[in-house]
C-alpha cells in the first residue's frame, strides 16, 4: 500500500505535537510494510498513492487545500483532526475582533473537510466530543491515541543532571508561545525558590522576552535538544507542568 502524508510547509522548522504525530505515524507503518511519503503541496499528482492521510484541522488554508486536490484526483483521505475550538481562548486573550472572526470565518471549511474524509482520527473521545459540538459531523472516525516512546519511561536522570546540574526541578517542556502560557508558570513560582527548566523553541520572540524579563536565576531556558535528552530531563524533574490554556487532547 502506499500512503501520502500531508501538513503544513513548516513542520519541521517549527515543530510541534502534530509534526511529532506524523513523523512517528509514519516509522511505525513503514515497519510493517507501508510505503508512506509526505508532501506539503497541494497539487501534485496522487497517482500512485492508495490513500492520503492529512494532518491538523486546525491550519485551515493549507489542509483544505490538500483535500481538495485529493477529491478532484479521486483519492480518499484520512483526516487527523488534531482539533480544539479556539473560541474561548481567543476571547479570553489579548487578541483582537478581527482574529476572533478570522476563526469563526473558515469554520464552514473545517466542516466541508469533515464530512467528506473518508474516516476521521481524532486524539481522544473527548476531541471527538468537541467536533460533534462544533460542527455537523456525519462521517465515520476511529480515536487514535497519542503515544510515548518505550524508552521515555526507562530513561535514566544521570545525562541531564551531568550536563546542567539539577535535579527534582519543575519542568514545562513546550514551544515559548502565549497558548503554552509559561509566563503564568514563571510568575507562580516567583518568590518559591523552586528551579524551573523550560525545554522548547522561540515561537513568539516578544512573548519569549517578557517570560525572560519575569524569571529568575532559579529559571533555565532551554531550546530544542535530542530526545534521549528529553527523556533524561523527565526522569530528573520533580514534576511536569503543562499550563498551556489548551491542548488538543490525546
Amino acid at each position: 500500500m502506499n500512503v501520502l502524508f500531508q501538513t503544513r510547509k513548516d513542520y519541521k522548522e517549527n515543530l510541534a505535537g502534530d509534526s511529532i504525530q506524523m513523523q512517528k505515524t509514519k516509522e511505525y507503518l513503514e515497519k510493517i510494510g507501508i510505503d508512506v511519503d509526505i508532501s506539503t503541496k497541494d497539487y501534485i499528482s496522487l497517482e500512485k498513492y492508495d490513500i492520503i492521510h492529512i494532518f491538523n484541522l486546525t491550519r485551515i488554508k493549507e489542509s483544505y487545500g490538500f483535500t481538495q486536490n485529493a477529491l478532484k484526483q479521486g483519492k480518499p483521505y484520512a483526516l487527523s483532526t488534531i482539533y480544539w475550538d479556539m473560541s474561548d481562548y481567543i476571547k479570553n486573550g489579548k487578541n483582537t475582533p478581527t482574529r476572533i472572526e478570522w476563526w469563526k470565518r473558515d469554520n464552514h471549511l473545517r466542516e466541508e473537510m469533515l464530512n467528506n474524509a473518508a474516516i476521521l482520527l481524532p486524539n481522544s473521545e473527548i476531541e471527538w466530543e468537541v467536533l460533534k459540538r462544533s460542527f455537523n459531523v456525519k462521517c465515520q472516525y476511529s480515536v487514535i491515541p497519542n503515544c510515548a516512546d518505550r524508552f521515555f519511561y526507562d530513561a535514566k536522570p544521570d545525562n541531564f543532571i551531568s550536563e546542567y546540574g539539577l535535579t527534582d526541578f519543575i519542568l514545562c517542556v513546550g514551544r515559548i508561545s502565549c497558548r503554552k502560557n509559561q509566563l503564568a508558570l514563571i510568575n507562580a513560582l516567583k518568590g518559591t525558590g523552586l528551579n524551573v527548566v523550560l525545554i522548547g523553541p522561540n515561537n513568539n520572540e516578544d512573548y519569549y522576552k517578557q517570560c525572560k524579563f519575569a524569571a529568575g536565576s532559579n529559571a533555565l531556558f532551554i531550546d530544542q535538544m535530542p530526545y534521549y535528552k528529553l527523556a533524561s530531563a523527565y526522569a530528573a524533574a520533580k514534576v511536569h507542568v503543562l499550563p498551556s490554556w489548551f491542548e488538543t487532547p490525546g
